[in-house]
């Protein structure tokens, strides 16, 4: 059955629908009250604790990583930002010594 999988490009996350096979695994310890509530949460949701706790796992790591990637600018600062960008570059000239070792 073909899954919803995430395929980044440029930064920018984008679904695409193809089968994706699952051969990992992971193991995690909690405490009962942590389970507790996990199963709660995948019942009421209608859902299997590896459906429930993937895509919690997945949607939070994609959270934690796009925090690092994407910052927020205001229209101001992306302006000013760019403009820097479109400016020609200093170049400062070496008073150093010559290559061909003249001057």
């Amino acid at each position: 059955m073909p899954v919803r999988v995430p395929i980044y490009r440029c930064g920018a996350r984008v679904w695409s629908m193809c089968p994706a096979p699952k051969g990992e695994r992971l193991a995690v310890r909690m405490t009962t009250r942590q389970k507790h509530d996990i199963e709660w949460a995948e019942e009421v949701l209608g859902r299997n604790v590896t459906e429930f706790s993937v895509q919690a796992l997945t949607e939070r790591a994609s959270e934690v990583l796009t925090d690092r990637h994407v910052f927020g600018v205001s229209q101001t600062q992306w302006g000013q930002f760019v403009g820097q960008l479109e400016q020609p570059l200093a170049v400062s000239v070496s008073t150093g010594p010559r290559c061909d070792g003249e001057g």
